[in-house]
């Protein structure tokens, strides 16, 4: 029996007409795939009904922001947009994602400035939170839709869930995680796996991006108990494991088998930039996957 209320997800309806991303919102740089960025697009303009706020937790340069706030303009809805980030940009990054979109260059790292001016368009619905995400206080209210690509380390991820996750709507609220299918962050899918009674997957970018229902708040107690920072490679690797067998086959189940090689390879290891996949061969990954079966 298909799900009357999250059913809809299982048909991609992103990749169809409905998902097409306004020029004005596409122009705007990010790291973000054609399927993820059609994907929220979809997500505000289809999907949400102005229930709660949309929050961009790690917005970068603002790309996810744009195309969020874009689609919430085309629907007609007010609900305000909270971008979250450092909003500053190294040299490389500037290089790679900002001047090669055609953004002028600017002097040091600050480009809150810049972001501000690309997302004008959308700048009355819009409030930029520059700063740690792990020191924000949320006071806005309900969250219907939470897309979140911060979760860089499993103190981030804690942290992202004690202050954002209570304020989720059951039934009705999605959360987006960026980096799920991102092997250098196991954290994530072991903390939603750890969580699995109240959110759980309804569907699968081609890169990147999963999005979860979430079915109830969990309480105050199953957050604290569902804390990544504290498991040790054994626990972490059992809870991917779990994930694994619940994701689709091909790529996002191959993608959580080099999640588990990094944290066996890796023993104690939670800075994603440490891992070195050299390991990973096509023979280990099936074996991750075949054992994790």
């Amino acid at each position: 029996m298909t799900d009357p209320v999250w059913g809809t997800f299982a048909d991609t309806p992103w990749r169809g007409a409905p998902g097409r991303v306004p020029d004005r919102a596409a122009q705007v740089p990010t790291m973000l795939c054609e399927d993820e960025s059609r994907l929220l697009y979809w997500l505000t303009r289809r999907w949400a009904r102005g229930e709660g706020a949309v929050c961009d937790l790690g917005c970068f340069a603002g790309g996810s922001t744009a195309r969020l706030a874009a689609g919430l303009a085309a629907a007609g809805l007010d609900s305000p947009v909270h971008a979250f980030d450092f909003f500053t940009a190294s040299p490389d990054h500037k290089e790679k994602f900002l001047y090669a979109n055609g953004i002028p260059r600017f002097d040091g790292e600050d480009m809150l400035p810049v972001v501000r001016r690309m997302l004008a368009p959308w700048g009355r619905r819009l409030m930029l939170h520059p700063g740690d995400v792990t020191e924000a206080v949320w006071t806005g209210g309900a969250i219907e839709v939470l897309f979140i690509d911060v979760m860089k380390t499993p103190e981030t991820a804690d942290a992202i869930a004690r202050i954002f996750y209570p304020a989720l709507i059951p039934g009705r609220s999605v959360i987006v995680h960026q980096d799920y299918q991102h092997w250098r962050q196991p954290w994530i899918a072991a903390q939603m796996q750890a969580l699995r009674a109240a959110f759980r997957p309804v569907a699968w970018a081609r890169e990147g991006s999963v999005v979860f229902a979430v079915d109830r708040v969990p309480r105050a107690v199953e957050l604290d108990r569902a804390r990544v920072a504290p498991l040790g490679d054994a626990r972490m690797i059992e809870l991917v494991c779990r994930a694994l067998r619940e994701a689709p086959r091909g790529p996002p189940r191959r993608r959580l088998a080099r999640s588990v090689l990094a944290l066996e390879d890796f023993p104690g290891t939670r800075r994603p930039w440490r891992y070195d996949p050299a390991g990973f061969t096509a023979d280990r990954v099936r074996g991750v996957i075949k054992d994790a079966s």
